[in-house]
């Protein structure tokens, strides 16, 4: 039986059409489907011949010895945390909440995010219900309006003068068709106070399931992020992007693709997953059912596989993807790494065989892991995965001694929820009442 959300994940992602204005930097074989943008100290290299060498003018090399920001690690390195966007998981998908926190406590420190103290009772009882201990879980509750923690949660960049600071990129614009979202919008910086973080604004509307990152300061989005940026300028929005991504986020290079045809969010979580600074996972179509897909997928994994990384060329391996049920998308590339735990989302209707080759594929590339599936039919059917709904917090963040149940809330946004006593397990409860 299908569940009934309040809140659907994205509209139709809007595709920035391509043409030969939009060449930058000239393309493998010109077709326009991607771009590879270097970036030096907030300098974009001019347009010039694929793999062209380029250096930054003399004003970057100046700019260097002042502090500087790094580019942030992969997730497939180690974190202090990871915050679960469980606003929406408790009340509707609570065993995708349970499933979760059982694969990865032991893993790495698991913050949940919620809105309301019910929600931190009811979690507080699923935990319990299954047999899981108190302490696998810190609730953080704040004003939220939806799970995709990914999308509106902060970027956690540290300087080269080690300072640490929580980027806040943003993210009301989310289309005509679906409202506002200020309560998502003002999470960064509740999340920053509760951290102990300062926060520094980031003028660029994106979303983090579309900004993905091999943790070397190679990123990759789709053209979405272009067309999120843009008041019909592509070529002024690139270079925006182009500077801010490497001024505010560290990033020396970007590529970019078409997201998938028909697929709501224009995500490239959807369909790419760095497993290693110089290992990629890509999509697979089956070009007889989805040839549109299959062939921009193909596209998307030559240009990937013509990236050089500090280890070499960049090595591209294909994970088959289910086609979609009933307007539904899903996919192995969707997953969340949990300082050597891989929680990938798993499909009741899928050949078992399909989802077997994928669990190999992550199994291969990522000796002494443990790879886990997780039953995410539910979380499909608001257009959304494991990775949606799950934010790394990379290991130079320090998570700071707050209780199990910590409440953080701006005076103009009431939590909601009954004011009144919550029972809940753990020395900490009285930390939750006083909050």
């Amino acid at each position: 039986m299908s569940q009934q959300y309040p809140h659907v994940k994205a509209q139709q992602a809007r595709s920035v059409r391509h043409g030969a204005v939009l060449v930058v930097l000239a393309v493998a074989a010109g077709w326009g489907i991607a771009r590879h943008e270097r970036l030096f100290g907030g300098y974009r290299a001019p347009a010039g011949p694929a793999h062209a060498s380029t250096t930054a003018p003399a004003a970057g090399r100046a700019s260097r010895r002042q502090a500087r920001a790094l580019p942030p690690p992969g997730e497939f390195q180690k974190q202090s945390a990871i915050i679960l966007g469980a606003v929406e998981l408790v009340p509707y998908n609570p065993q995708v909440f349970v499933d979760i926190v059982a694969a990865a406590h032991r893993s790495v420190p698991i913050i949940a995010l919620v809105a309301s103290r019910q929600q931190v009772a009811r979690g507080a009882e699923l935990l319990r219900n299954h047999g899981l201990p108190p302490s696998a879980v810190r609730f953080v509750a704040m004003p939220v309006d939806t799970a995709w923690i990914r999308d509106y949660g902060p970027v956690f960049i540290r300087r080269s003068d080690g300072k640490v600071s929580a980027i806040n990129a943003e993210y009301s614009r989310v289309g005509a068709e679906i409202k506002p979202r200020p309560a998502d919008d003002h999470v960064p910086e509740l999340l920053a106070k509760s951290l102990g973080l300062p926060v520094v604004p980031l003028p660029l509307d994106f979303d983090g399931g579309n900004l993905l990152t091999n943790g070397e300061g190679l990123c990759v989005s789709t053209t979405a992020l272009i067309t999120a940026n843009s008041d019909g300028d592509h070529d002024q929005a690139k270079k925006k992007i182009a500077r801010l991504l490497s001024e505010t986020l560290g990033m020396r290079s970007w590529l970019y693709f078409k997201p998938l045809e028909g697929e709501a969010s224009g995500h490239a979580d959807m369909f790419v997953a760095f497993v290693a600074p110089d290992v990629v996972v890509v999509g697979r179509c089956d070009p007889a059912t989805d040839p549109v897909n299959a062939r921009n997928l193909d596209r998307a994994a030559e240009l990937l596989a013509q990236v050089q990384t500090s280890r070499g060329q960049m090595q591209v391996h294909r994970i088959p993807m289910p086609p979609p049920a009933g307007g539904f998308w899903r996919t192995y590339t969707n997953v969340i790494f949990a300082n050597g735990t891989l929680l990938m989302p798993i499909f009741h209707d899928v050949d078992p065989a399909i989802q077997e080759e994928a669990i190999t594929l992550y199994a291969r590339l990522l000796p002494g892991w443990k790879i886990v599936g997780i039953q995410a039919d539910g979380l499909v059917q608001k257009m959304g995965l494991l990775h949606c709904v799950a934010l790394n917090v990379p290991d130079y963040v320090k998570l700071p001694k707050f209780p199990s149940v910590q409440v953080v809330v701006p005076a103009s946004q009431p939590l909601t929820g009954t004011p009144g006593p919550v029972v809940l397990p753990g020395p900490d409860a009285e930390d939750w009442l006083r909050g």
